[in-house]
């Protein structure tokens, strides 16, 4: 009986003109005219997928050493800016320094000009 079933449907099955060659399998019901095209087109589509998938993935990796490589260039600069802090504090101190004793020597030849 459900056999009959199966044949009822597969002589009901109307295909539009439309729908033929369109990559997807219309008569899954074994006639000749579909014979392993759904299986062929899912390794094809399956193949296609693997690739995809094999280009996310070097794109992938691509990005996680730009990330990284990021990460360690952040860290140098920070490392550098804070070395370029100290020095300008300590310049600054020099020069705060070398103020003071402009000052005092400008005043001894002030002093001893009058």
């Amino acid at each position: 009986m459900g056999n009959s079933i199966g044949k009822q449907r597969a002589q009901t099955f109307v295909n539009f003109s439309s729908r033929v060659n369109d990559g997807i399998c219309d008569c899954c019901d074994g006639k000749a005219q579909c014979a392993n095209t759904c299986s062929e087109a899912g390794n094809v589509w399956r193949e296609k997928l693997k690739k995809k998938i094999a280009t996310f993935r070097v794109g992938l990796e691509a990005r996680n050493r730009d990330i990284e490589h990021s990460q360690l260039m952040i860290e140098k600069d920070k490392r550098e800016l804070a070395n370029l802090k100290l020095e300008e504090k300590n310049l600054k101190d020099v020069v705060q320094k070398l103020g003071g004793i402009y000052s005092s020597v400008q005043i001894k030849v002030d002093f001893h000009m009058h």
